[in-house]
């Protein structure tokens, strides 16, 4: 899961602290609704969590990206998964609908 910290990506976008049920929310609506694949649901995270809410700096993103790539099992699964505060919750809310 992708750090929420209150650090900026740069001085004009500051990443939102989210509280894990607004988190939860929004990946149960991303693993009931989102087609595409892996690669779509994660350029809809990029999308949605970096550019339009802020709640992930590109940094992080990025930096859950690469890890996701290096692990086994699904890309869009494995992004969201690798921070652990939540990261059961969430992971449930995407791969169980």
């Amino acid at each position: 899961m992708p750090n929420l910290s209150p650090r900026a990506t740069n001085s004009a976008a500051p990443v939102e602290v989210v509280p894990l049920s607004r988190l939860i929310a929004y990946f149960l609506r991303l693993g009931a609704v989102g087609f595409g694949g892996p690669i779509a649901l994660v350029g809809y995270m990029q999308r949605d969590l970096v550019e339009d809410r802020r709640w992930v700096s590109t940094e992080d993103y990025l930096e859950g990206l690469a890890f996701s790539q290096l692990s086994p099992g699904p890309l869009a699964a494995q992004l969201e998964d690798h921070k652990p505060v939540g990261r059961m919750v969430v992971y449930d809310a995407v791969t169980k609908p």
